[in-house]
């Protein structure tokens, strides 16, 4: 369920920096095509986070708050097609403060591996995000994570395979987590939905979830993700 955090370093990656200095409440967005690349822009300072809906789509529940959200991909084109092993770029987010979650909004799951059923999910409180992905050498990975909050403890790792087809992207990583005690004096559903989500306990004390698949499929398994 937390895994899904990592949707935004996909939303970005998909959604399409400005060269001249970027709008503020409104996120900018372009896609040109100059010798045979495509660049992939997107810049924004102040977005209202729940105003992207690649956000809630990719994440399933709504970010409340604004924040900072920079693309600049380059993607070249083989025989007219973008060949996104060859891409090469940044997307980045920050937010600070910002929340996962309205109180309102029912979390849908699929109903097999670790997770099942419609959730009533609440909110998660960030005092920070701060993500970045990196494009290059036919991969995308993580090179900045800086995520905190008084209402969890949250950590991630991802790296991706890129595949010609961005969507058949193989995905690697883990993600772990638990609620902290501020979390289960402020909503002690949630705080006992994220400790009995499935997920098996580190010996760091996080819950651990191991992501698998691909983009456009992907696999959230609960496991230890030292394990085969």
């Amino acid at each position: 369920m937390l895994g899904r955090v990592l949707g935004f370093a996909f939303v970005l990656a998909g959604c399409g920096s400005s060269a001249h200095e970027p709008p503020i409440g409104s996120l900018e967005r372009s896609t040109t095509v100059d010798d045979d690349v495509m660049h992939v822009h997107a810049a924004g300072r102040a977005v209202p986070l729940h105003e992207v809906a690649e956000i809630t789509e990719h994440l399933g529940l709504p970010m409340n708050g604004t924040g900072d959200i920079d693309v600049d991909v380059s993607v070249p084109l083989v025989r007219g097609q973008p060949d996104f092993t060859r891409a090469t770029g940044s997307a980045a987010l920050r937010c600070a403060p910002c929340a996962l979650g309205d109180d309102a909004a029912v979390l849908a799951t699929k109903r097999h591996g670790a997770f099942g059923g419609d959730l009533h999910f609440g909110h998660v409180a960030f005092d920070t995000v701060d993500l970045q992905l990196a494009f290059a050498g036919g991969h995308a990975d993580i090179t900045r994570w800086v995520v905190r909050s008084a209402d969890v403890r949250l950590e991630a790792a991802l790296h991706v395979d890129l595949d010609r087809t961005f969507a058949h992207s193989r995905v690697r990583g883990c993600v772990r987590f638990a609620p902290t005690p501020d979390l289960a004096k402020r909503d002690a559903n949630l705080a006992t939905m994220l400790q009995l989500v499935g997920a098996p306990r580190g010996p760091d004390d996080l819950y651990a979830v191991k992501l698998d698949g691909t983009l456009d499929e992907p696999r959230l398994l609960a496991m230890l993700c030292d394990q085969p």
